[in-house]
């Protein structure tokens, strides 16, 4: 008898254990952290008693777990608008590349949860409990008792969740006629040039480029064109859901008005526009940078995703006659860097693992691609003027020689990109040390095409000494100030690795 009452307290005190693992990780991967745990967990103990729900209570915890590192980088969980956006601006390809670099213990940390969670699949039959009449009622009591708590809090805490979500699926899916802008152009004067070449970069960040002092030789002939370029310029986002309209569009406070845009404000100045693209598959759904390029009046999106591969479109481009902005969004390193390189070679053989490396190499090959848009323009007998910025950076982590990427909000690296400019009337080679916002590049833009507007800051230079007071945006929406984040893996780290 002793025999089975240990044996029944043994199963009790697994599925109490299972209970809680189920509560914690749905949280956690939904929410950010646990909100609700104790009616959760009280519900959920009412349901591992009986054998079906625990099953697919168990095959839902799988779920979770391979959801478990999307949700650690998130920081925020799952449920929410912004996972929406990073699902439209997000290929299968990146989706690979973003799993294969993450750091073993987030990705052991998951494996773990999943085999916890298996065990409980594969064993689920032997965890029967055969309780008696008043035991059973007592089940069904804490069920009932539990049901409306858990309801209601769920309710709570998800409707607003799922609110923002079903708005911005609609805002994303919808096939309407762009939204008029409201620019209003109040002063314009000639445009110092013919052709303007935009340039937005990936995951570049600005400490691993040789043009601001980095060891390793990675940007070469960015430091040999005539320039004049930024360090210290900061993305407004992490990512490039985040950060790409905010860079081209103004805003209200962190959301941005993308109907008010750079594409249509230089179409009202009188520029014909171009929109030329190897991000994404299949053009119109690589949201969010769809957003702005709907607007474009000649559009074409690279199926390669290999950046060398637009240089023809370009010169096409630049070649086509009347006054005119080309904004050019490059795949450039990513998650996956070496996935990146294609043909290119890897440069590198330091000893900071093959990640490093190859992510090293990628900005090697995005400096070659800027270097041969630069000849393209040369060539043209235009004058020209090619802007360069990385839609945010990218943080690593590792030690011991094997670093590897993780996107982290909380890091300064994630945000610290590179701003270049060049034109066919430089001379000079600058480099200016100064924190300026990546919120405040339309307002470069408006200045540098020659108009003044209602909506951007008259006389804005982008190359004054003075530092800016900087914020940031994490992707729920949330605005802090770029200080107060810490520092990640930089270049002092790797001092004794790269010499």
């Amino acid at each position: 008898m002793s025999i089975n009452i240990l044996k029944k307290s043994s199963i009790v005190f697994a599925l109490i254990v299972n209970a809680f693992a189920l509560s914690w990780v749905f949280q956690y991967v939904c929410l950010g952290k646990p909100n609700y745990l104790v009616v959760n967990f009280v519900f959920v103990l009412a349901m591992v008693f009986f054998s079906k729900a625990r099953l697919s209570l168990n095959i839902f915890g799988l779920l979770l777990a391979l959801a478990l590192p999307g949700a650690k980088v998130i920081g925020s969980g799952i449920v929410q608008n912004a996972v929406v956006e990073v699902i439209f601006g997000t290929s299968v390809d990146e989706i690979i590349g973003f799993h294969s670099v993450l750091p073993s213990k987030l990705l052991l940390t998951a494996l773990a949860v999943f085999c916890f969670f298996l065990a409980y699949v594969v064993f689920n039959k032997r965890l029967n409990t055969d309780f008696s009449k008043k035991g059973r009622i007592g089940v069904y009591a804490l069920l009932l008792i539990s049901l409306p708590f858990f309801t209601y809090k769920s309710y709570e805490i998800f409707a607003p969740r799922v609110n923002d979500i079903i708005d911005a699926y609609k805002f994303i899916t919808d096939k309407s006629a762009p939204k008029a802008p409201e620019w209003i152009i109040k002063e314009q004067k000639p445009s110092a040039y013919d052709t303007y070449v935009v340039v937005i970069g990936e995951s570049m960040r600005s400490d691993f480029l040789s043009l601001f002092g980095f060891k390793a030789d990675t940007t070469p002939n960015l430091k040999s064109i005539p320039h004049k370029a930024i360090d210290g310029m900061v993305s407004p986002g992490p990512a490039t859901a985040v950060s790409v309209p905010l860079l081209l569009s103004t805003a209200d406070g962190t959301k941005p008005l993308t109907h008010n845009n750079a594409v249509n404000l230089a179409q009202m100045a009188g520029f014909e526009t171009f929109w030329i693209s190897s991000q994404g598959f299949t053009g119109d759904n690589n949201y969010p940078a769809a957003i702005v390029s709907r607007y474009a009046q000649n559009r074409y999106f690279n199926q390669r995703m290999d950046d060398f591969a637009l240089l023809g479109e370009i010169k096409k481009a630049v070649l086509k006659e009347g006054k005119k902005v080309i904004f050019v969004h490059i795949v450039g390193s990513h998650e996956n860097p070496c996935s990146r390189l294609f043909d290119y070679k890897n440069q590198y053989d330091y000893k900071v693992g093959k990640t490093l490396n190859c992510y090293f190499s990628t900005l090697n090959k995005t400096d070659e691609f800027l270097s041969k848009t630069v000849e393209i323009l040369k060539n043209s007998n235009t004058t020209y003027s090619l802007s360069y910025i990385s839609d945010h950076g990218v943080n690593f982590v590792g030690d011991d020689g094997d670093f590897s990427v993780f996107r982290d909000m909380g890091k300064k690296q994630q945000y610290k990109v590179p701003f270049y400019v060049t034109s066919s009337d430089m001379t000079e080679h600058t480099v200016i040390k100064a924190q300026k916002s990546g919120f405040n590049f339309i307002n470069y833009f408006a200045d540098a095409i020659g108009v003044k507007t209602n909506l951007t800051i008259d006389n804005y230079d982008v190359f004054s000494p003075a530092d800016e007071n900087v914020f940031v945006t994490l992707l729920k929406g949330e605005i802090i100030p770029f200080d107060s984040l810490e520092d990640g893996v930089n270049p002092e780290t790797l001092k004794d690795y790269i010499k």
